[in-house]
């Protein structure tokens, strides 16, 4: 059986402290199913977006880096997020 492959709309999200932000995954292969996890939930936190498990919808909630994760089956893809101050 083949590993099913998965890629991200962005590798790199910056992004002002009291915004959010959407990631999509695009998965090729057996496992349709996505599910998402954020490195830091002090910075941000992550969820799918009701009805479409491909979209995840980022929550920020603090300043600093985090790396939000998507996987599907057996395979990862990473996004990395820099939250900067709200000005």
């Amino acid at each position: 059986v083949k590993e099913p492959t998965i890629k991200l709309s962005n590798k790199k999200i910056e992004v002002k402290n009291g915004n959010s932000k959407t990631l999509k995954a695009t998965v090729d292969g057996p496992s349709k199913k996505v599910s998402w996890s954020s490195s830091d939930t002090s910075v941000a936190t992550v969820a799918a977006k009701t009805g479409d498990n491909k979209t995840a919808v980022i929550t920020i909630v603090g300043d600093g880096t985090a790396t939000i994760t998507a996987t599907a089956g057996n395979v990862t893809a990473t996004a990395s997020l820099t939250v900067a101050a709200a000005s």
